[in-house]
């Protein structure tokens, strides 16, 4: 008897960590969320934690055979928010995976679904693995004080250490939203102590920088609205140096997204007026499929050989082309070519 107590208390700890858990996250939007209703046994709660009313923790106790689980909730406005399936865990070296299958999620819109290679590995079409750190999420659109009802089917697969899969195989795909991003279009003499005349075009603002030693503008920032979407648009500037020499021109994002590259990609790159003398890029600056893009953190570098008081006009295409993690490059792939080919 007394070693059936001692196997009992062993394993309470496993049995206990493989649960269900799903959370709700509607912090960005600035969401309350509310609890309605669950399964026997569901219970639902605002952790500590997040000090927050905008997130919601979904949690019960599930064994190793199939069963049907649901609950309601509801949001206090109109957005987006995301929907987690993990398991529970405590430990980052291990996980105890949970089993999900015929999800189904009513009185809301499913934007996008990300699972990672890890959750469908060696499972049939359909079921997908949930860990505590490694998680499913599906991105939620709702509408205020309408109940979102999830259902779902669940068990309790086993526990594995972590590293049972890979890094690569454990990262969610991210969701790339119909968006539109703004660019910045720079030409800079400074080098040269080139003055320059810059044509400010419709819908970009403009940001001046003089030279060291005249109060000439030396450099100047064209700046556009959020205008590069998915569909390609071109685009055209003018410039005018005041005397002969190489001027810089610089295509970059106009805002820092963190650790994510928003690329744009570029096609059909003219000059008129001057010469393409130099190109400077990175590993980074080429797509997979060989289209030339750039991302905040890797702009396109053009030097353009100009005569004083000629008008250069430089021309192309650019769309919105999807966005990244930025550590899924190496380092070296992001550093510019200085020897880059000359023109």
């Amino acid at each position: 008897m007394l070693k059936k107590f001692f196997c009992a208390a062993f394993l309470l700890p496993l049995v206990l960590s493989a649960g269900v858990k799903l959370d709700i996250d509607g912090r960005a939007a600035g969401m309350n969320i509310r609890g309605i209703s669950g399964s026997s046994k569901m219970s639902w709660q605002h952790p500590a934690w997040a000090k927050s009313t905008g997130y919601m923790i979904f949690t019960r106790g599930a064994g190793p055979e199939w069963r049907k689980l649901h609950f309601t909730f509801v949001a206090d406005k109109d957005g987006e928010l995301t929907i987690s399936r993990r398991g529970t865990s405590s430990k980052r070296t291990e996980n105890h995976w949970m089993i999900y299958k015929n999800v189904k999620i009513t009185g809301a819109k499913v934007l996008f679904h990300a699972a990672s290679k890890a959750a469908v590995k060696g499972l049939p079409a359909g079921e997908e693995r949930c860990g505590h750190f490694h998680s499913v999420v599906d991105y939620v659109q709702v509408k205020a004080n309408v109940p979102v009802k999830v259902e779902f089917t669940v068990k309790r697969e086993g526990t594995s250490p972590a590293d049972k899969f890979t890094t690569e195989e454990y990262k969610l795909p991210l969701f790339v939203r119909d968006k539109a991003v703004a660019f910045r279009f720079s030409v800079d003499g400074r080098a040269g102590e080139i003055p320059l005349q810059v044509e400010t075009p419709a819908g970009f603002g403009c940001k001046k920088e003089t030279l060291r030693f005249s109060p000439q503008n030396g450099k100047v920032d064209l700046i556009s609205k959020p205008v590069i979407g998915k569909t390609w648009k071109k685009f055209t500037f003018s410039f005018t140096p005041q005397l002969n020499g190489d001027v810089g021109v610089v295509r970059c994002n106009a805002h820092s997204n963190g650790s994510t590259a928003e690329w744009i990609e570029f096609r059909n790159f003219k000059v008129e007026g001057g010469i393409h003398t130099r190109r400077i890029r990175a590993r980074a600056n080429t797509a997979p499929g060989g289209m030339e893009r750039m991302s905040f953190r890797s702009p396109l570098y053009d030097n353009i050989r100009g005569e004083k008081g000629k008008r250069v006009t430089v021309s192309f295409e650019a769309r919105f082309a999807g966005v990244q993690r930025e550590s899924e490059l190496a380092r070296h792939d992001w550093l510019l070519n200085q020897n880059d080919r000359k023109i």
